[in-house]
């Protein structure tokens, strides 16, 4: 057939039919074909409901991260990727459908709230409080700490803050103590109670205990006295047992028949009441403590671990163990240097960081430690300070705390 020859002409056009479309569809290069429909973006409506949650979200992960010290540059960026990068993630697999957003933010953020209890245990709450006062902070600190508890009161609803278990520290075993090396003048009832013969009258009750040093073991006259604080022993004393006072020793003011002294404190091992032994007892150095034939006198720091009872008619003293653990931050105070630092942020939220250096060749199990405000006093605990060691810890006051000064006060204790 000759290349010139059309036998449909130049104007030759393909006929119609009704009803039947003769484009063809748009193909992609692999071959498939691709729709030119528009994807639904979100409208205005679907944006702000999707903020809400969104928003509560960005607050409490920002407020964590504040929490734990973080930069406000470095939590607001963390919370903003954590909140709403994996939402648009889900709502991008839905091509962000108006329904998607919606519905992939709440999602999300429903999810994240109710499982940050379990990735962080107790800080959903403080973190919905403090995101909350950060957001109102540029309103004055009244008004941030107004948000902090608005959020506080939000967290509730979304129920228990705490989904693992609150560890405490464990509590020490207390220390094999071996028996005396010799028996000394007293006798122990069979109900338990210790009963020491006394020399003396009135106030004056002189009494025999044992007192073990590093290297001696002697049992002493000393006074027992009801109103001294602290057990104290004369130098020469001190020396029997093996005791050196070094020059770096902590001091304590007494007062005395000679007048106010000044003493330094020194660490016996222990202190035998009858058959019991009062371990870790701190005594004062005092040469003028020593009268009418002892070495010192008998306080409180050793008297206040039992129930004591005077029977003049037998000329005895009665004492009986206390239960429970024994107090004896007496004892502990004198090794612990505590040092406290507040600080406040805009937000209405106090921090304060304790940390207490023990200058004791003994191991402190608890101390407790009370932070005196001008109008409140709150308790804190310090656990497992060693030997020559410290050991710190940091705790929050409640938002609005009056506390730009304040007093460390030890309250109790236990080796």
């Amino acid at each position: 057939m000759s290349d010139e020859f059309d036998p449909f002409g130049p104007d030759w056009e393909p006929p119609k039919q009704r009803g039947v479309s003769v484009a063809a569809p748009l193909r992609a290069p692999g071959g498939r074909a691709r729709s030119n429909r528009p994807t639904s973006r979100p409208g205005p409506i679907a944006v702000v409901i999707s903020l809400i949650p969104g928003a509560v979200v960005f607050g409490t992960l920002q407020g964590v991260g504040l929490r734990r010290d973080l930069a406000p540059w470095e939590a607001t960026l963390g919370a903003s990727l954590l909140a709403v990068l994996p939402a648009l993630g889900i709502s991008g697999l839905l091509r962000h459908h108006r329904a998607a957003v919606v519905g992939s933010m709440w999602v999300w953020s429903i999810l994240v709230l109710l499982a940050l209890p379990r990735w962080l245990p107790g800080e959903r709450g403080p973190g919905m409080a403090e995101g909350m006062a950060w957001a109102a902070m540029p309103f004055g600190e009244a008004t941030a700490t107004r948000a902090a508890r608005a959020g506080e009161t939000m967290s509730t609803w979304l129920g228990d803050d705490d989904s693992a278990p609150v560890t405490t520290a464990p509590i020490a075993q207390p220390q094999s103590t071996p028996a005396p090396a010799t028996t000394p003048r007293r006798t122990a009832s069979p109900d338990g109670r210790i009963v020491l013969p006394y020399e003396g009258e009135g106030h004056s009750l002189k009494v025999r205990v044992r007192f073990d040093g590093p290297s001696d073991s002697q049992e002493l006259p000393v006074l027992f006295d009801t109103g001294a604080t602290f057990t104290t022993l004369d130098r020469g004393a001190l020396g029997r047992l093996g005791v050196r006072v070094p020059d770096d020793a902590p001091m304590a003011t007494f007062q005395t028949a000679n007048g106010r002294v000044e003493s330094p404190m020194v660490l016996l091992d222990r202190v035998w009441v009858g058959d019991r032994a009062v371990d870790g007892v701190t005594v004062a150095v005092c040469d003028d403590c020593s009268q009418d034939g002892t070495f010192g006198l008998l306080g409180l720091n050793v008297t206040s671990q039992f129930r004591v009872a005077v029977d003049h008619d037998a000329q005895e003293v009665v004492l009986e163990e206390t239960a429970g653990l024994a107090d004896r931050h007496l004892d502990i105070t004198h090794w612990l240097q505590i040092e406290g630092r507040a600080t406040r942020w805009p937000t209405g939220r106090v921090v304060v960081e304790l940390t207490a250096q023990n200058t004791s060749p003994r191991d402190v199990d608890e101390a407790v430690v009370e932070v005196e405000c001008p109008d409140r006093s709150f308790a804190v605990t310090l656990t497992s300070v060693p030997a020559g060691g410290q050991q710190s810890t940091r705790f929050e006051l409640p938002r609005g705390t009056a506390c730009d000064e304040y007093r460390l006060v030890p309250r109790s204790g236990r080796w």
